[in-house]
């Protein structure tokens, strides 16, 4: 899943198209609930990919076996054939949840707002790792494929210190790929033109 929106995608990369790829096609076809088609593609992309395996991995790694009981195969069948008035209303999520819960768990936990768990990546591509984006941002290899979008990236960073976006995912992953390109010596395959824009940096 791609951390921008379509628009900022199509700037930054190359030839992205932001299309969905046909293996969830034919999974979200049946769908004639926009709410529970959002739902499916969360639940065949961002769960297993990302949220399953992290906590798996986490867990495992200390010797736990942890278990989300709201995955049980007949509590999703049943949820997802709720329409979704029962899911979302007046835009507070979880409706059903929080009414089953209603006078078995304080109102203060029912009503909190969401927590998550994310890293803090602002304020570190704010500070410890600002001149590591930097170097990142600095014509190299991984710029000269012409792939990504150089300037594109260095606006986003520009935004995200003066604090009038927040581009950090894009950016930690271009801290990453910058990292991997320089440890592998990665030397993509250029044509004649690039070549030239790439021995005058």
């Amino acid at each position: 899943m791609s951390n921008l929106d379509l628009d900022d995608l199509h700037k930054g990369v190359a030839g992205s198209t932001g299309a969905l790829p046909s293996a969830f096609e034919a999974d979200l076809a049946g769908l004639d609930d926009s709410l529970n088609g959002l739902l499916a593609l969360d639940f065949l992309t961002y769960l297993p990919g990302s949220v399953l395996t992290k906590v798996d991995r986490a867990s495992m790694a200390h010797g736990l076996e942890a278990r989300p009981p709201m995955l049980d195969n007949e509590i999703v069948d049943w949820v997802f054939s709720l329409p979704a008035s029962l899911k979302l209303r007046q835009g507070r999520s979880k409706v059903l949840l929080k009414l089953a819960a209603r006078g078995h768990l304080p109102d203060e936990v029912i009503d909190r707002r969401k927590k998550g768990f994310g890293i803090p990546l602002r304020t570190w591509l704010r500070g410890p790792l600002r001149d590591r984006l930097g170097r990142a941002l600095q014509p190299s290899s991984l710029w000269a494929s012409s792939a990504l979008n150089r300037a594109v990236f260095s606006e986003w960073a520009r935004m995200l210190d003066a604090r009038q976006g927040d581009y950090s995912k894009a950016l930690w992953a271009l801290v990453v790929l910058d990292e991997w390109v320089r440890r592998e010596r990665i030397e993509p395959e250029l044509d004649r033109d690039h070549r030239v824009e790439a021995s005058k940096q």
